[in-house]
């Protein structure tokens, strides 16, 4: 382990890892840049939004029968919400990125570069690739920017920093190709995982994930409604948008500052049939209702206006109920695989 005292403040700032080439200090929030010898102040990082993720660095777990510690954590945000990526380190000194999006989770590891890889601009999301010997799908493809971020990393990072990927799926099998630093992409590969099984430790509690969810590390307060000065009630960090009661101002909560989006029309009038906070067991897992939208399918009347329910579950992450308007179909519950990235 390689420590330094902090440009800023003066407390110990740790590199775990030797393929590490910043830190943010955890008491003032510089950016420390190790280069050779010696650290150089790159300014203050933003604070990280806590969110429902059970990870925090210090989780340790088994990953292809190797051990793994999480030390750093970089969070990134795009048009319809944000994610985390965390940066582990295995007992062999190997570095690899854990994924996780509204609990849907991935390790990747750093692969050799692949021939002729797709355009950035070329690739959508269900598009069929061959990227090496297999054919792969394209499960997600974006543009974030990094807001936040804590711990080691292997990278210089900051406001501004931009990341362009592109996720692909074969089975279990994942692919990243990374274009951020230019049109010849870094290769990750890896494999979707459940927490479960890599038999991680010191995971955070529902308890503490209910008490810190939505709030900035370190800090506490409460939303007030940006358009009305209201008290904006809601379920945080599981969601990006919520709207004000008082105003029906659309609310986006996922940046450092609460912005309003638009203002639409009144939501009081609004009947549903079930009630925000309504909480159900469904398939022996209890769900709350944390948000809804009521829908309509374009130029076919009131009859093809339905009601899109959003629940949470601690254990489970996030579902959609769907409840037609249309008398006598039944909504049903479903995962939502398009949540987060």
């Amino acid at each position: 382990m390689y420590q330094v005292a902090c440009p800023g403040c003066g407390a110990p700032v740790s590199f775990r890892s030797a393929a590490s080439v910043m830190a943010v200090c955890e008491f003032c929030r510089t950016t420390v840049l190790k280069d050779a010898d010696s650290v150089r102040d790159l300014g203050k990082m933003a604070e990280v939004l806590e969110d429902y993720s059970p990870i925090r660095i210090g989780v340790s777990g088994i990953f292809n029968q190797h051990a793994f510690t999480v030390i750093g954590r970089i969070q990134l945000r795009y048009a319809a919400g944000f994610w985390n990526e965390w940066y582990v380190m295995s007992d062999e000194g190997r570095p690899a990125w854990l994924s996780d999006a509204s609990g849907q989770y991935a390790v990747t590891a750093e692969a050799p570069a692949i021939a002729s890889p797709p355009k950035f601009a070329g690739l959508r999301a269900g598009n069929r690739v061959k990227l090496g010997d297999a054919v792969y799908v394209a499960a997600d493809v974006r543009t974030a920017k990094c807001v936040a971020g804590q711990g080691e990393l292997p990278f210089q990072v900051g406001p501004g920093w931009q990341a362009r990927v592109a996720d692909f799926r074969r089975g279990p099998q994942f692919l990243t190709l990374d274009y951020s630093d230019g049109e010849v992409p870094k290769i990750y590969r890896g494999k979707a995982v459940k927490l479960d099984e890599m038999k991680c430790q010191l995971l955070r509690a529902a308890d503490e994930i209910r008490d810190t969810a939505g709030r900035y590390k370190g800090k506490v307060g409460s939303l007030a409604c940006p358009a009305c000065g209201a008290a904006a009630n809601y379920t945080p960090g599981a969601s990006t948008h919520l709207v004000c009661p008082a105003c029906a101002a659309q609310i986006d909560t996922s940046g450092a500052v609460a912005e309003v989006i638009a203002a639409g029309a009144r939501v009081a009038a609004v009947k549903t049939t079930l009630e925000l906070a309504a909480k159900a067991t469904i398939e022996r897992e209890p769900w709350t209702l944390i948000g809804l939208m009521r829908r309509e399918e374009v130029g076919e009347g009131e009859d093809s206006r339905w009601t899109e329910y959003l629940l949470y579950s601690e254990s489970a992450a996030f579902a959609g109920w769907s409840k037609p308007a249309k008398a006598g179909k039944r909504g049903r519950a479903r995962r939502m695989a398009t949540m987060g990235r």
